[in-house]
C-alpha cells in the first residue's frame, strides 16, 4: 500500500527566511500539490515560456494538508491487530528532505537533543501510537503468552548502527554492526542489541536514547535533517500451545512463521511470571514435558528513510 502525505507551508519553505504574503503561499501551494481528492493527487507543472500542465498521480490514499496525524493513524491500526496473528509488518516514511517523514513517524521533535515530544499526544506520529496500540492490543491477550522487544538501528553510508548497544560503563551509544548472510539466504545482524519492554513507556524511552545518535547535517531546506535511514523494529514472541496451534495459526505460512518448540528460551520475566507458573509447571522444562509449546516471532518495523533528493 502506497499513501501520500500532502503537508502545508512551513517557516523554512520562505526564500532566505522572508515572510511570504498569505495571496503567495496560496498560490505557491497550489502550484505545487494538492490533494484532488482521497486518492488523486494533481501537481501543477509550469515553466518559463511554457503552457502550464496538469499532472495526476494515484495512491491508495491522499491526505491533504490540514488532516491530522490521528486520521494517519486510523489508516494503519488495522495492520497492528494481524501483527498479533503472525503477520509481519513494515511501515516506511519516504520523501524528499523537509517533507514531513519525521513528523509522520515521530512527531514533533525537541531541539536541543532531537527526542520527540509527548507533551501534546494529538502530534504524536506512527511510531509512539502504533507502540501504544500494541500493547493495548497484548494486554487483550492471556498473561505471559507474550513478549516484547525493541531494536533500533541506524543506516548510514551502507553501514549499519546500533543505537541501544551500551558501553561498559551502561551508557548508550551508536556501534557499527556486521551484516551476514545465513544459512537460508537471508541477510542478519547477530549482535544487535535487543532490549525488553513491557510496555509503550518504556519502548518509548529507548527510542529517544536512539534518536539522540542519530546522524544530522543541516540543509538549504531543513536545519535539521536527518541523513541517516532510522529502523526501530518491535518483535513480538508469542506463545501457543500444540493443541491450540492447529486451529489458531492455519494457513500455508504458518510453517514459515513457526519456529523451534520451546525448551529454555523463556525470559526470566516470564519464568517469573506467577500468573502463567500457577496453573502450570513451575519451571520451563517441566512445562515442555507436560504440553508442547510453540514459539512464533512477528516484527514490526518502522522506518523513517532518509530524505531523498532523487526524484527522476
Amino acid at each position: 500500500r502506497v499513501h501520500c502525505r500532502i503537508r502545508p507551508l512551513l517557516p523554512f519553505d520562505t526564500a532566505a527566511g522572508h515572510s511570504i504574503s498569505q495571496d503567495r503561499q496560496r498560490n505557491f501551494s497550489e502550484k505545487v500539490a494538492y490533494a484532488a481528492d482521497d486518492e488523486t493527487v494533481l501537481v501543477k507543472c509550469s515553466r518559463p515560456g511554457h503552457a502550464s500542465i496538469n499532472k495526476t498521480f494515484q495512491f491508495e490514499r491522499v491526505y491533504n494538508a490540514s488532516e491530522s496525524q490521528d486520521t494517519v493513524f486510523a489508516d494503519v491500526a488495522p495492520l497492528l491487530t494481524s501483527l498479533l496473528d503472525g503477520y509481519n509488518v513494515c511501515i516506511m516514511a519516504y520523501g524528499q528532505t523537509g517533507s514531513g517523514k519525521t513528523y509522520t513517524m515521530l512527531g514533533p521533535q525537541l531541539e536541543e537533543n532531537f527526542a520527540f515530544s509527548t507533551e501534546d499526544e494529538s502530534e504524536l506520529g506512527i511510531i509512539p501510537r502504533a507502540t501504544q496500540e500494541v500493547f493495548r492490543l497484548i494486554s487483550e491477550k492471556p498473561p505471559g503468552s507474550y513478549w516484547v522487544e525493541v531494536s533500533v538501528v541506524e543506516v548510514y553510508n551502507n553501514e549499519i548502527f546500533d543505537l541501544l548497544a551500551k558501553d561498559s560503563c551502561g551508557k548508550v551509544f551508536g556501534v557499527k554492526r556486521d551484516v551476514v548472510t545465513t544459512r537460508e539466504g537471508k541477510s542478519d545482524v547477530p549482535l544487535l542489541t535487543y532490549e525488553t519492554v513491557e510496555n509503550a513507556s518504556e519502548f518509548l524511552h529507548l527510542v529517544n536514547k536512539g534518536l539522540q545518535l542519530r546522524v544530522r547535517h543541516p540543509t538549504l531546506v531543513h536545519a535539521h535533517s536527518s541523513r541517516s535511514h532510522l529502523v526501530v523494529t518491535l518483535t513480538i514472541t508469542t506463545i501457543v500451545s500444540g493443541d491450540n496451534f492447529g486451529t489458531s495459526w492455519e494457513g500455508e505460512q504458518t510453517s514459515q512463521r513457526l519456529n523451534k518448540e520451546v525448551s529454555c528460551t523463556f525470559p526470566q520475566k516470564m519464568r517469573d511470571n506467577k500468573s502463567t507458573s500457577s496453573s502450570r509447571a513451575s519451571s520451563p522444562a517441566q512445562l515442555e514435558a507436560t504440553e508442547k509449546l510453540k514459539q512464533v516471532k512477528t516484527r514490526l518495523q518502522l522506518v523513517d528513510l532518509a530524505g531523498s533528493e532523487c526524484v527522476g
